[in-house]
C-alpha cells in the first residue's frame, strides 16, 4: 500500500492543531529493517513495516486550548472499538504481531501559540521605549541648536521662536510614533508563538516483538521497570498494550518564549536560538491501563500509590 497527500489537517474544537506537508505511508509486508541489529535480545527477525514519511508536521496549540479533553475522547473511542470488535477471550498472545513503525519528518515543529493582545501590548511597549530613546536623542539635538547662537554670538532666539521649535518638534515626535505604530508589522509578521521547538531531521522507528508483545510479557516488563511497586490484588487488566523498542535520532532547536525589542530600524531583533544535538539510542515501554493509568500506573484504589 502506498498512499500519498501534499496536505492535510487534523481539526480539534475549529482548530487545525496537527498540519501534515507531503505526507506519504507505505506498507511493506515482510521486511528485517537494520535497526533490529541493534537489539540483538530481540527474538522476530522479520515483520510487517508501516513507514510514515513527512516533510513538514506542525502541532500548533491555540492560546489556552485544552488538547487534553479531545483527546480523552479519542482514547475512549479506542476503547470502545476494541472491546467491540475484540473478544475478551480473544487474549493478546494469539492476536497478531502489530508492524513496525518507521517515522521520518523532515521538520517537526511543536508550538504553542501566545495571546493577540498580550503581543501587541509587548510590542506597543517596545516601541514606546524605542520613541522615548530617539525622542530624548532630538531634544538634545534642538537643545544644542537653541544655545549655539548664544555661545557663538552671545545672542538669543526670540521666545516665541523657541516655543515653537519645541511644539513642533512634540508634533513630529507624536507623527513618528503613529507612522511606526502602523508599520510595525508591515514588513515583519507579528509574533504568534508563546514556545516554539523545532526538530529537524527525525527519525524514528518503533519495533514490534514477540518477547514484548502478550499481556504476560507486559506485566513482566513493567515488573522489570518497577520491582519495588506493588501491584493490585485482583491483577492488572490492561485494555491497552503498547511496548516497544524505539530508537530514534533528531537535531533539536528551542525557542523559548521570543520577547522582541524593537530597534531603530523598526524590526524585532533576532533572538537566540538554542541548538542541541541529540542522538539516543533507548529501550522503551509506554503502557495504557483501563482508565489511563501510564507505566504501571492504576486507578485501582486498592492498588498503593495509585
Amino acid at each position: 500500500m502506498n498512499v500519498r497527500s501534499s496536505q492535510m489537517f487534523l481539526n480539534f474544537d475549529g482548530n487545525d492543531i496537527f498540519s501534515f506537508k507531503g505526507l506519504e505511508v507505505q506498507t511493506h509486508p515482510d521486511q528485517t529493517l537494520d535497526q533490529r541489529h541493534l537489539f540483538p535480545f530481540l527474538s522476530t527477525r522479520h515483520n510487517r513495516v508501516w513507514v510514515f514519511t513527512c516533510l513538514c508536521l506542525s502541532v500548533e496549540f491555540p492560546y489556552q486550548y485544552n488538547f487534553s479533553n479531545s483527546f480523552d475522547k479519542f482514547i475512549s473511542i479506542q476503547k470502545w472499538l476494541k472491546s467491540l470488535h475484540i473478544s475478551p477471550s480473544q487474549t493478546p498472545a494469539l492476536q497478531c504481531l502489530p508492524p513496525d513503525l518507521v517515522f521520518k519528518i523532515r521538520q517537526f515543529s511543536f508550538i504553542f501559540l501566545d495571546d493577540v493582545f498580550e503581543i501587541k501590548l509587548r510590542d506597543n511597549y517596545e516601541l514606546m521605549k524605542d520613541k522615548s530613546k530617539e525622542s530624548s536623542k532630538r531634544l538634545q539635538l534642538l537643545d544644542k541648536k537653541v544655545a549655539d547662537p548664544w555661545k557663538q554670538h552671545r545672542e538669543l532666539l526670540p521666545a516665541r521662536k523657541i516655543e515653537e521649535l519645541y511644539t513642533s518638534l512634540e508634533r513630529k515626535h507624536i507623527e513618528i510614533y503613529i507612522q511606526r505604530s502602523r508599520r510595525l508589522y508591515s514588513n515583519t509578521p507579528m509574533r504568534k508563538s508563546l514556545l516554539t521547538w523545532t526538530v529537524s531531521d527525525l527519525e524514528l522507528v518503533a519495533l514490534a516483538d514477540q518477547s514484548l508483545h502478550g499481556l504476560e510479557r507486559v506485566r513482566k516488563k513493567l515488573r522489570d521497570i518497577d520491582g519495588v511497586g506493588p501491584f493490585p490484588r485482583d491483577g492488572l487488566p490492561l485494555v491497552v498494550q503498547w511496548c516497544r523498542e524505539i530508537k530514534f535520532n533528531l537535531t533539536a532547536f528551542l525557542d523559548a518564549a521570543a520577547r522582541p525589542a524593537m530597534g531603530t530600524c523598526n524590526r524585532p531583533q533576532e533572538h537566540a536560538t538554542t541548538q542541541v544535538l541529540l542522538r539516543f539510542q533507548i529501550q522503551y515501554i509506554l503502557v495504557h491501563y483501563s482508565m489511563g493509568a501510564l507505566l504501571g500506573r492504576s486507578l485501582d484504589p486498592d492498588w498503593p500509590g495509585g
